[in-house]
């Protein structure tokens, strides 16, 4: 069991932006202790309170709208997904709703039993990749680096349930 001893702890301002109420802006204003560690064999030194399923690290905004900001961009996109929020007192650019797109977990693609293959250009005439297709569902499985037959190869021998290309 592992303890740490806590020589002072320092309440530290900071706002969240939060999901807007009546077309109104809300931003969260709050303090939070930081606490410093006494224990020298601690690899950090200080810690900063975080309040569940309210803040991150480093976070500006509430799980909440970090929420309803990515699941706006998925359906509509970066730019009229920002055009949106501002009609809607949340202020936001395309390139932060990009950017929450990205960081979202990849999902498993599962059983491939029929594959589509093509290629694909990445910069024409210079570098060539390989786009493979779930058939039944019409959505990209993975992208190989190349067009190689060898990389593609080794690719079917670790999904060996692909039945038809």
């Amino acid at each position: 069991m592992r303890t740490e001893i806590f020589k002072s702890a320092l309440l530290l301002p900071g706002t969240l932006a939060d999901r807007p109420v009546a077309g109104r802006r809300v931003r969260i204003e709050l303090r939070a202790r930081r606490l410093v560690c006494g224990n020298d064999h601690c690899a950090r030194r200080t810690f900063a309170e975080q309040i569940p399923s309210l803040t991150r690290r480093h976070a500006r905004r509430t799980d909440a709208l970090t929420a309803q900001l990515t699941d706006v961009a998925l359906f509509l996109g970066g730019r009229p997904s920002a055009r949106l929020f501002r009609r809607i007192a949340i202020n936001t650019c395309k390139d932060t709703l990009l950017r929450l797109i990205r960081a979202l977990p990849l999902p498993s693609s599962g059983r491939v039993p029929h594959l589509g293959v093509d290629e694909f250009a990445v910069r024409r005439g210079r570098n060539y990749a390989t786009i493979l297709i779930d058939m039944a569902t019409h959505h990209p499985v993975d992208v190989l680096a190349d067009r190689a037959a060898a990389t593609f190869a080794s690719w079917l021998r670790d999904h060996p349930e692909v039945q038809i290309i």
